[in-house]
């Protein structure tokens, strides 16, 4: 039984791979032949990546004891990657919250 989950798990592991290289791939080649078209994307990604920077900076790693840092043989950076990575789906969804709350007041008064 074992066996078959390992080459799952591996399976799983060599497609997942190739799937984000041919992802990077296809990105970086439509950046590179068309970035006219491709604006909106950048400023999307970068976005992106400043709102995780400033949810990292929110984050702080003393919110629990260090005893159960040593129970669970982690460190405090571990836990302020946790907590922005929290920060920064709470922030993505208040959003989308506030822009589908947008978007249906915007149809309202069409």
């Amino acid at each position: 039984m074992e066996k078959w989950f390992d080459a799952g798990l591996i399976t799983m592991y060599v497609l997942l791979t190739i799937a984000v290289i041919s992802l990077l791939f296809f990105l970086f080649k439509f950046l590179f032949f068309s970035f006219r078209k491709s604006k909106t994307t950048v400023i999307g990604i970068i976005a992106i990546v400043a709102l995780f920077i400033i949810s990292f900076f929110l984050s702080s790693s003393t919110d629990i004891g260090l005893t159960l840092f040593e129970k669970t043989s982690t460190n405090p950076d571990f836990s302020r990657i946790i907590g922005s990575g929290l920060i920064f789906a709470y922030l993505m969804i208040l959003i989308v919250a506030i822009s589908l709350i947008y978007t249906m007041i915007q149809q309202r008064f069409k």
